[in-house]
């Protein structure tokens, strides 16, 4: 895992909307008309803390990510 801080000090209440992630142990894998739901998107919940500015992320190894924050 890879953890990630970023400051967000312009932005106030800052919530957690929801983390789509895609990851594997195979980078090669792809989706296939055999395998049409090899690599598919995962929602995470518990890999995103808030901390009053501080948002921290905690990503998997060689994966893809969005993030979605709400802020005032």
């Amino acid at each position: 895992e890879t953890e990630v801080t970023v400051s967000l000090s312009e932005f106030k209440n800052i919530k957690f909307e929801h983390h789509i992630a895609m990851f594997g142990k195979d980078m090669n894998a792809r989706n296939s008309f055999d395998n049409p739901n090899n690599v598919v998107p995962t929602y995470l919940k518990d890999k995103v803390t808030i901390d009053g500015e501080k948002v921290t992320i905690r990503l998997n190894p060689e994966s893809w990510n969005s993030i979605v924050l709400k802020a005032e």
